[in-house]
């Protein structure tokens, strides 16, 4: 402490633990007060350390948010027992893109356990896309041509509140001798073209597993291209590390990211420079978003959207109609709606920046476009 004097007055041994405290509230509830660990973290390949601090508490994410806890439960809804269900996980790279204060914030609305969640409709299940008749080969499913899905991990960097995989993650989980049954298939089936790194999240393995893998899979002729579908480069691209980059500089196979993103404010500066490092030659970068009401369910958002994604070297692929997964029909948009908003879009912006409105449906052999 400094006196008008300019004397400095040191805290006595009672004052010291009144000053820690003010110190610490200040750090968790303050933005302006949080240093940005994160960078350094990156830097020192500590992903895993972003991860393993990420909010799972509702007092927690309260303080951090700066929101009330009681008026978060009353007038966004929150629900316990829905977060009992499928808990609460945001990483805190995450929960610095939402704004403080903002019970309404579309980035908190996707990851918010509420009430809605415990609603039963008759058109609602648990496996709405049918990974589960999909499946030939314990982690390996099937459902197009030429095209198998490898589920690599049952876990998530964030457990998104649409999640249409919501009620199967933490059901089981994803062994190694899994993994290995699924590439011993793959050498064995030679219709298999593409394989597609999904889960979960392929990019919670980590690199010497991804590594591995991939090495596997370039081993095998008939695989032409390898896919990963991930929602890590957006919530802790942090994940995009120096030596994941070289793994994939190294493939000899071509690579398609598909990220997962569905509103502009997940891109800010930070993520658009990690984004910016799978800008190499043998690699192509698509995105596909879910239409979520209360979270991008407006033209404007969705032009906005892909305006960022495509600055951050990303081109919009899919715009994908809810899954209609048991407990998120509060998220639904009407077919007539998603239509009348595309067409929207489709007028702001040109073509090849304007995705395509689809559906998945359990049994069929491609995605069933809307517009």
């Amino acid at each position: 402490m400094v006196r008008a004097d300019n004397k400095v007055i040191l805290p006595t041994v009672i004052q010291l633990p009144r000053i820690l405290k003010q110190f610490e509230v200040c750090f968790m509830l303050n933005h302006q007060c949080r240093p940005n660990i994160y960078d350094l973290a990156a830097k020192t390949n500590c992903w895993k350390n972003i991860l393993k601090d990420s909010i799972t508490d509702i007092e927690l994410l309260a303080h951090y948010l700066q929101l009330d806890i009681n008026y978060l439960k009353e007038k966004a809804k929150y629900c316990d027992k829905a977060a009992n269900k499928f808990p609460l996980l945001i990483p805190k790279t995450y929960a610095d893109k939402i704004k403080t204060g903002d019970l309404y914030d579309p980035l908190l609305a996707q990851v918010l356990p509420r009430k809605y969640e415990l609603e039963e409709h008759h058109d609602y299940t648990d496996d709405p896309v049918g990974d589960t008749k999909a499946q030939i080969s314990g982690c390996l499913l099937q459902k197009y041509q030429a095209r198998a899905l490898a589920l690599t991990t049952n876990r998530c960097s964030i457990n998104c509140r649409f999640c249409f995989r919501k009620n199967l993650l933490h059901t089981t989980t994803v062994s190694e001798g899994e993994l290995n049954s699924a590439l011993t298939h793959l050498t064995q089936n030679n219709s298999i073209e593409e394989i597609i790194l999904s889960g979960g999240e392929p990019l919670l393995l980590d690199d010497n597993q991804l590594s591995q893998t991939l090495e596997r899979l370039a081993q095998i002729d008939h695989i032409k291209r390898i896919r990963f579908h991930t929602r890590m480069a957006i919530t802790i691209p942090q994940r995009i590390t120096a030596e994941l980059v070289h793994i994939l500089q190294r493939c000899p196979k071509k690579i398609v990211f598909i990220t997962h993103c569905n509103h502009p404010n997940e891109i800010d500066k930070s993520t658009r420079n990690y984004l910016q490092k799978l800008m190499l030659p043998n690699v192509s970068l698509l995105n596909q978003s879910v239409l979520l009401k209360g979270v991008n369910d407006q033209a404007d958002t969705l032009f906005n959207l892909s305006n960022s994604l495509f600055e951050a070297g990303i081109m919009p692929y899919y715009l994908h109609l809810l899954d209609k997964v048991n407990g998120t029909n509060h998220f639904f948009v009407h077919d007539e709606t998603a239509v009348h908003i595309w067409k929207q879009l489709q007028g702001m912006l040109p073509g090849y920046l304007v995705p395509r409105l689809v559906r998945e449906k359990a049994g069929k052999t491609a995605k069933t476009i809307i517009s």
